[in-house]
């Protein structure tokens, strides 16, 4: 709704910026909300396995959104080969390299040029190789104890 307004009113940078910013605080705020519930004790269900694979999704809109300020704030801090000319097409393709950065395939079709743009990509990068990693380590511990608390009450 934030960014509606702020497109309809036409050219307002600090607006646009401070709808960006708006975005990334509610992907985060949304993207933590699910990870606590994840990673809370208790049995492993199908539904707290898909709020993961969510959560980690969640994570591409939170880079792409923290690119897009980077993107606003120092411009051409991405070099994108085929450049679009539509104000939102730079959005639809930093959210493009954000997946593609946090599953570390990296095509290369998207570089990001200047220290910040770069400094994000490598802690995206790094956060999509660990989050699967220690999430199945503590899901499994989690699924582990759950079966030990349900074998000890039966036991008592």
């Amino acid at each position: 709704m934030v960014k509606v307004a702020v497109r309809s009113s036409g050219g307002y940078p600090t607006l646009e910026l401070f709808a960006d910013l708006i975005d990334l605080l509610t992907l985060v705020a949304i993207t933590s909300a699910l990870l606590i519930h994840v990673n809370r004790r208790g049995r492993i269900t199908g539904h707290r396995i898909r709020g993961a694979i969510a959560a980690y999704l969640l994570l591409a809109g939170v880079f792409a959104s923290a690119y897009q300020i980077v993107e606003r704030t120092v411009p051409g801090s991405f070099d994108i080969g085929h450049e679009r000319t539509a104000p939102d097409g730079r959005q639809e393709e930093l959210f493009y390299f954000a997946m593609i950065t946090l599953t570390t395939t990296g095509y290369g079709d998207i570089t990001p040029v200047s220290q910040p743009a770069r400094s994000l990509a490598m802690l995206e990068a790094l956060i999509g190789q660990l989050y699967p990693t220690i999430l199945i380590a503590r899901l499994v511990t989690l699924e582990i104890e759950s079966r030990r608390d349900a074998a000890s009450d039966l036991s008592d």
